[in-house]
């Protein structure tokens, strides 16, 4: 271990993190159209315009509940990691760059919801956070140190593996669908909540 040389902490990237989520989801605010008052608009007119907002603030509502979900898992996750180091903390600032994109992404998004190549841009940058999420597990539990070997099982470690390959995937397929189908593929983060409960019912626990 560098613990003497390297005096950042586990306590320093896990403030770092929740500022950036603190901050993703503030700015995730401002992802919703509302509509904009004139002289000229009309009441079918605005009902129109609220009816158009109703898909905007969906999305939001849908990726600000993953960022929360993360939230959850990445300080469930940490709990068990004792130290750091220099990789570990460039892994997490990954992470953060990633997520620090989602309000942008999913303005964008809401802006464009019928473009296939928004809606692209917007499921690459979740799998980023996916594969950031998995990248930061897979390092912690494969490098000496990291972790409290006492608070956590070789199956839990595996649970978790297995949990963020079913995230990739659904990021995956939502890869996909913004190709075939964009204005649907926010809605297919909504499968995310499943990740964990499928990796848990198809696991051997030991």
């Amino acid at each position: 271990m560098q613990q003497d040389r390297f005096h950042i902490t586990r306590d320093h990237i896990v403030s770092l993190v929740d500022g950036i989520f603190t901050c993703a989801m503030t700015l995730m605010f401002f992802s919703v159209n509302l509509p904009k008052g004139s002289e000229n608009l009309t009441r079918a007119q605005l009902h129109k315009d609220l009816l158009n907002s109703l898909q905007n603030f969906a999305n939001y509502l849908i990726v600000f509940f993953i960022l929360i979900l993360l939230w959850i898992r990445y300080h469930s996750r940490f709990h068990y990691i004792r130290h750091t180091d220099r990789k570990h903390l460039w892994i997490n600032v990954m992470l953060c760059m990633s997520i620090i994109i989602i309000p942008f992404s999913t303005s964008l998004a809401n802006d464009f919801i019928d473009d296939w190549l928004v809606q692209l841009i917007f499921s690459l940058n979740m799998l980023m956070i996916f594969l950031a999420f998995k990248v930061n597990w897979s390092y912690v539990t494969k490098s000496p140190g990291l972790i409290d070997a006492n608070t956590i099982t070789n199956g839990e470690i595996a649970l978790i593996k297995k949990t963020g390959n079913y995230e990739c995937f659904i990021a995956i397929l939502a890869v996909t669908t913004a190709f075939i189908y964009p204005s649907f593929t926010v809605y297919v983060f909504i499968l995310m909540p499943l990740a964990a409960f499928i990796a848990a019912r198809t696991s051997v626990r030991k």
